[in-house]
């Protein structure tokens, strides 16, 4: 289960001195998770909270322009909690957002 292993790794990750958490930003669209408060609640429904996952969740809300990057004239802001970690490890999933297009064979 998805729980264990982010428990074991967080513990793995510890054991080097580091300090891990879970991280996602607040959403721009209209949603409980468009505030931190509001996104708190839904992960915890899902299960992501501190005393199950073995580490903080983090909700990030604010941007800085410290590390940017435009593309088609649109300037993309980095959540400050992902600029001011030095190192970062990545367990993501693929979500099926209606925006998407998923191909496979």
């Amino acid at each position: 289960m998805l729980y264990q292993y982010l428990i074991q790794r967080n513990s793995e990750i510890g054991m080097i001195g580091s300090r891990p958490f879970l991280f996602d930003t607040t959403v721009a669209y209209n949603s409980l998770r468009r505030s931190k408060a509001g996104y708190k609640r839904v992960a915890k429904l899902h299960g992501f909270y501190e005393s199950n996952v073995g580490c903080p969740v983090v909700i990030g809300d604010k941007g800085t322009f410290k590390i940017s990057k435009t593309v088609n004239g649109r300037r993309f802001e980095v959540a400050n909690e992902i600029v001011e970690s030095t190192h970062i490890v990545a367990i993501s999933h693929v979500k099926g957002h209606i925006q998407a297009v998923l191909v496979g064979q």
